[in-house]
């Protein structure tokens, strides 16, 4: 947070920025708040931090700083926010573990009366008219809030302002950054440095410079320079600074609005939508009206709507001024373009007169803090006498559409201009738009959404000029344009949530922490900053820094590496190769991909090399030096549909599961269609890069701090490139921020680190950039299914045959058991008596594509829920109709045949869903509205979900070991092989230990994960860390009893600490090992016989939507969840991992969108064109429910059952949903019978799937000037 305060007024103001773009130059004079201000564990909590941690409201904890200050920065200006302010405030803080609800649960007592008041037990109602108690999830009391106690602004800031006003020059290296104290000042500085970029909010550059752009100088306002920060009004408009940020822009025209007549405003109201749309709240408080004018991109929200307005700019510079129009050849000619000596001073922006009317629209991938699709401004100049007639029209489109300005003269306002408008924006958008590389949206789409845009503006204008009869005719565009849906927006509703658990029986003792709702034992540090991830370890005397080089080309012959140029750079030390590798260049489980590629690239982001310099920024700048040159092999196989093509698969034969004869019953079936469906990859975009930290040691010996799942495996393969012995490799780290399967295998990043400490000699760190981090890594498998489905009149499955095509990548990685998973789970909650199942590992040149949480089910299980809601369309039968018809029979086995499903459990989930949820009063509502409004849609879906669980893919990793010591004070400390990650593993084990030990649990602490305290350890993955650790130290717990037992006979009224010390006299040892296994799992492909998975976990959804049909963009009205997970160790815990998994996969299935160019480079690298779920996206209502225990008796610890990944498959109910709801527009149209809705269902595929261009037709041919 920034704080800064006016001399003259005395104001203080707070703001959130976002703290990687903004440099310590410009916050000379001002106050910083960062999170370790705003309180800590030892002296003291804030109330902020403390009720976001005690409403579990952090997982991973790396979000969490960030969401602390943005609330507090808000609460800092509006003690009392609503939940609009608190949404908004977040909007640009991104969380992938949480699911957001339990954030805005902690945040939201701050709302209202709740604000100055310690909290109370809620109250959930779980369903309408009957309120039940239920246990609260969160502490029943916490800190209040008193604004007035909050830290005062630095009295010596504002007591010596003169001389935080003044002029000053930073210096680093050959770097000079000069804070000018006048305009005059900064005139004379751009005239001395015309190359030297003028920055204020550091939002353009400072991206440009993470991206590895130097600038020797650099010139930045100081803070009160009236010139470009004041804002003037006139009689003819009002004039802005080009210092103002967009924050500022907003409130001083929503100002304006509030004072001056609503004719005189239409421009600022259009500004004001925008800014709102604009980037996220902390980019708003830093980004200047000067950065658009300077860069005036028209990809930017603002450009096209200062072109259309007649908006001019004042540019100035050493020996006068001048003022520019901002039109459509600003920047394109001497004339109207700034000069390097130029800065924009000003921007006039005119009032519209009574007759004149300006619109703007914007769409995009996310509904907020997004890039534009497109973004799109009108500006309407109607005759003064007659408002039929249009006197002017300019329109101007940016984001991905460039097109126009386009203008009109002297039109009637009627259909046949609309028209016309439509057959010119048409025919530019093909001739000067279309489909350009780097584009991640189709012209075709484009060209839907620039007509949806004029469309609105249209309808807009005749009925605020009194024209709304023109609005009644259907002839030209066939469709009526009266439809108040047209115009409104999509359903937000308030934010609601309610969570129904199960609390421990009256008679267990307190001090058991089994099934209680205990807070993250990380939480209060997570919140305050002081939890550790790897790259915060301090760096060590003569540690020094890595950076990869990565291969820019698909597939390739390495031809030569020249890093002569690199190594010259001062600071560097060495240039890291294959030849380095001192052991086996390769990893075990897959030796085909090297440590470090030494001859053939076959994909983007393979590492070729790296450079090891005196710090990271030195690094970094090296490697873009090294020059490797390359010969390009053809082909490069991109998509699924090139491998099938040119037959490019990694195993020789398909797998194959059969059961019955499906042939025979295909050809038998009343009824039968086939089709694709296509299901997309995600990124995992956990919030922590990848990192890593080597340290040599003694005899070879290597210690490595690193970001893993796997320490074990990372131990095996360090040592294997090292060529020593694994007993002198150390894998070592305390927490992650986030993994969800990305940090499973693919762990060449700390092979390569490891490498190049052992050549220096010295301690090496790599912390990988967030876009190195994606493109080495792979993602998410994306799969492609071609089916044929046979089934009688009522929809009942009679047979089905179908092909799973899985993207793996160039290499194996983990792909066969991700397509084996995705073929055993297929069939679902479904009967398939008669089917085939043929998978195929397609090796394409994109990364190679990795594990991530749900392991092929969310690709599988969709695909059959694609294939039954295709067969009820077929049939006209309702889409939860047909799935009824079709579930298994109790006891009825998986597709493997050996693992009896507990059907009595997923009805009951089915039935309690439907019923929580009103899914048929729902249904009914929705059907109403569908009748009544034709532009927004809503549709209802409800989905099953079933989750095997163990590995049954290499059956030795269901093992889990453990190490407790008990010391003498009788405080005990636990060692276990597995990784906390967020899912709240530590947490659980202690709570374990509490009860077999019957201690409090503050009595007990965790340590690091690492591979000398407790060996041979599993991979944390599939959801069974707790059973396989919590169980191994109820193992070693249960040791530790045994020996105490003879001591606590003999003084049964004692204390634990005089237990131990009498154990610890009489020479017992106070340590012991524990281990647990997973047993009865065993699977083979060949015979296809054994037994896969150990148990279930079972789970409904039912998912409401609301969505445009015009632009494609969609809102998640409700969600409830109803899942069996066994006795919960932790409910809080629990439902967080559900809801985070259910958002995630919300996200997969909707929004998150990967790209890749014809050459293999991915186009979704970052969070600016990557994008997944907000905290306003996620279900306006969030219901979960876990069903009582006893449903579904197992032998487990404490009878607890794995929730990490079950809840992923649930959010197919959203996918399903919006299908519904598309099927209604369709029908509109008399489209009738099946179609295909891809996965991820963007927003074009969902304004496509609603008819295209046939939703709104109109005549061709245009009259146009």
């Amino acid at each position: 947070m920034i704080s800064s305060a006016d001399p003259y007024t005395k104001k203080i103001s707070h703001v959130a920025v976002t703290a990687c773009l903004l440099p310590l130059c410009l916050v000379h004079g001002r106050a910083v708040t960062t999170v370790e201000g705003v309180g800590d564990v030892r002296t003291g909590l804030h109330a902020v931090q403390e009720r976001l941690a005690k409403h579990h409201g952090t997982q991973c904890g790396f979000c969490t700083p960030g969401m602390v200050m943005s609330v507090y920065a808000l609460l800092r200006n509006n003690p009392k926010p609503g939940m609009d302010d608190i949404m908004t405030a977040i909007e640009g803080n991104l969380c992938r573990c949480t699911g957001y609800r339990q954030i805005l649960d902690g945040f939201r007592t701050f709302c209202g009366d709740n604000c100055y008041c310690a909290g109370k037990e809620q109250e959930t109602q779980t369903k309408e008219g009957a309120d039940m108690k239920v246990p609260s999830l969160t502490s029943k009391t916490y800190k209040g809030f008193d604004p007035t106690q909050e830290p005062i602004f630095p009295p010596d800031l504002l007591l010596d302002h003169d001389n935080y006003t003044r002029s000053v020059t930073f210096k680093k290296g050959q770097t000079k950054w000069v804070i000018a104290s006048s305009l005059n000042e900064i005139i004379q500085l751009k005239s001395k440095y015309p190359a030297a970029p003028f920055i204020v909010g550091n939002t353009i550059i400072g991206n440009k410079r993470r991206a590895g752009s130097t600038y020797p100088m650099v010139i930045s306002p100081g803070p009160l320079i009236e010139e470009l920060t004041q804002v003037t009004t006139s009689d003819l408009g009002i004039t802005i600074g080009c210092g103002v940020t967009m924050t500022q822009l907003s409130q001083e025209l929503s100002n304006l609005m509030g004072v001056l007549p609503e004719y005189q405003t239409k421009t600022f109201a259009a500004i004001v939508k925008l800014v709102k749309q604009y980037a996220s709240p902390q980019i708003r408080n830093m980004a200047s009206l000067g950065g658009t004018i300077w860069r005036f991109s028209r990809k930017g929200d603002l450009v096209p709507l200062l072109v259309v307005c007649g908006a001019t700019v004042t540019l100035i510079k050493q020996g006068g001024e001048r003022e520019v129009v901002l039109d459509e050849n600003f920047r394109k000619s001497a004339e109207n373009s700034m000069t390097e000596t130029e800065i924009a001073k000003h921007v006039f922006i005119p009032y519209t007169s009574k007759h004149k009317y300006c619109y703007a629209h914007k769409i995009s991938q996310r509904r907020r803090n997004c890039l534009a699709t497109v973004n799109s401004s009108f500006f309407f100049v109607m005759d003064a006498t007659d408002t039929s007639h249009v006197s002017s029209l300019t329109i101007m489109f940016g984001g991905e559409s460039l097109v126009g300005p386009l203008r009109f003269r002297d039109r009637t306002l009627d259909q046949r201009f609309l028209c016309d408008v439509l057959n010119l924006i048409s025919a530019n958008m093909t001739q000067e738009a279309g489909h350009r590389e780097g584009d991640l949206n189709s012209a075709g789409f484009k060209g839907c959404l620039m007509a949806t845009c004029f469309i609105r503006s249209f309808v807009s204008l005749c009925k605020e000029t009194g024209n709304a009869k023109i609005l009644e005719e259907t002839t030209a565009l066939g469709v009526p344009l009266t439809d108040a849906s047209l115009l409104t927006s999509l359903s937000d509703g308030t934010f609601t949530s309610a969570q129904v658990f199960q609390p421990p029986p009256e008679s267990q003792p307190d001090i058991d922490p089994i099934g209680r709702p205990l807070v993250h034992l990380s939480a209060f540090e997570q919140c305050s900053g002081e939890a550790v991830y790897t790259d915060d370890i301090p760096p060590v005397d003569g540690e020094l820094s890595l950076a990869p080089v990565l291969s820019s080309r698909p597939h390739a012959k390495i031809i030569s590496i020249d890093p002569s140029e690199a190594l010259a750079l001062r600071g560097v030390v060495r240039f890291v190769s294959h030849s380095d590798v001192p052991g086996t260049n390769g990893q075990i489980l897959n030796p085909k991909e090297e440590v470090i590629f030494s001859t053939l690239v076959e994909a983007v982001g393979q590492p070729v090399g790296g450079i090891v310099a005196k710090d990271r920024q030195t690094a970094l700048k090296a490697a873009k030096l090294v020059k490797v040159h390359y010969e390009d092999i053809q082909p490069a196989l991109m998509t699924i549909q090139h491998a099938i093509t040119h037959n490019s698969y990694l195993e020789p034969e398909p797998r194959v599961l059969t059961r019955g004869d499906a042939d025979t019953a295909l050809r038998e079936a009343p009824r039968s269609l086939e089709g694709e469906f296509s299901i997309g990859g995600q990124d995992h975009f956990y919030m922590e890069p990848r990192a890593c930290i080597a340290k040599p040691l003694e005899r070879d010996g290597m210690e490595l701090t690193l970001t893993t799942q796997a320490p074990n495996n990372v131990q095996m393969d360090v040592a294997h490139c090292l060529g020593i012995d694994a007993n002198k490799v150390v894998c070592k780290l305390k927490r992650l921020g986030g993994a969800f399967g990305g940090k499973d295998t693919r762990h060449q990043f700390a092979m390569i680190t490891a490498v190049a400490a052992y050549k220096v000699r010295k301690p090496v760190r790599l912390c990988l950039s967030r876009s190195d981090d994606t493109i080495m890594r792979g993602f998410r498998s994306p799969f492609l299914a071609k089916y044929r489905v046979g089934f009688d009149d009522q929809g009942r499955i009679q047979a089905l045959d179908v092909t799973l095509y899985c993207d793996s990548g160039w290499s194996t990685d983990l792909s066969p058991f991700i397509l084996g998973r995705a073929m055993l789970h297929f069939d679902s909650a479904y009967s398939l008596q008669h089917s085939r199942i043929t998978g195929y590992l397609c090796k394409t040149n994109n990364p190679s594509n990795t594990s991530m949480r749900g392991f092929g089910l969310p690709q599988g299980m969709a695909t059959m829920e694609h294939i039954l809601s295709q067969v009820g369309l077929a049939c006209g039968i309702p889409q939860r109709q047909v799935l009824e018809i079709n579930l298994k029979s109790d006891g009825e086995a998986m597709y493997e045949g050996q693992t009896p499903l507990n059907m009595v459990v997923i009805r009951k989930c089915w039935q309690t869903c439907l019923e929580q949820s009103r899914y048929e009063e729902r249904l009914q509502e929705i059907e109403r509205f569908n009748e009544s409004n034709r532009w927004k849609k809503q549709g209802i879906a409800i989905t099953p979900m079933i989750y095997g669980t163990g590995f049954y893919d290499w059956t030795p990793m269901n093992q889990g070991a453990a190490l407790v010591h008990i010391y003498t004070d009788g405080s005990v400390l636990v060692h276990h092989g597995g990784v906390e990650m967020g899912q709240g593993l530590h947490t659980k084990i202690i709570q374990i230990a509490s009860r077999v030990l019957g201690l409090p649990v503050e009595k007990i602490h965790t340590t690091d994960t690492s591979t000398d305290r407790v060996p041979n350890t599993t991979s944390s993955a599939g959801s069974i860390c707790t059973e396989l650790c919590g169980g191994a130290v109820k193992n070693a717990c249960e040791t530790l009893l045994d020996r105490l037992k003879p001591f606590k006979d003999a003084n049964s009224s004692g204390s634990w600490e005089q237990w131990i010390f009498a154990a610890y006299c009489a020479k017992v040892s106070l340590s012991a090992t524990g281990f647990h296994k997973m047993e009865g799992i065993d699977w083979d492909w060949g015979t296809q016989k054994g037994k896969p998975f150990t148990y279930n976990t079972y789970g409904v959804g039912v998912s409401h939507v609301e969505i445009d049909c015009l632009t494609g963009e969609h809102r998640l009205l409700r969600t409830d969840l109803v899942l069996e997970i066994g006795k919960s160790i932790n409910p809080a815990l629990d439902i967080g991992q559900i809801e985070g998994g259910f958002i995630q996969a919300y996200g997969y299935y909707t929004i998150e969108q990967l790209k890749m160019s014809r050459e293999g480079a991915l186009l979704t690298e970052a969070p600016q064109t990557y994008k997944i779920p907000l905290a306003s996206d996620i279900p306006a209502e969030f219901n979960v429910t876990l069903l009582r225990e006893g449903m579904d008796n197992i032998s487990t610890v404490y009878s607890s059952k794995a929730i990490g990944e079950c809840s992923i498959v649930l959010a197919m109910s959203v996918l399903f949903a919006i299908k519904h709801a598309i099927t209604s527009s369709r029908q509109d149209q008399g489209m009738m019978g099946p179609f295909t809705l891809n996965s991820p269902a963007t927003v074009e595929e969902i304004r496509m799937a609603c008819g295209g261009d046939r939703l709104i037709k109109y005549e061709q041919g245009s009259k146009d000037e």
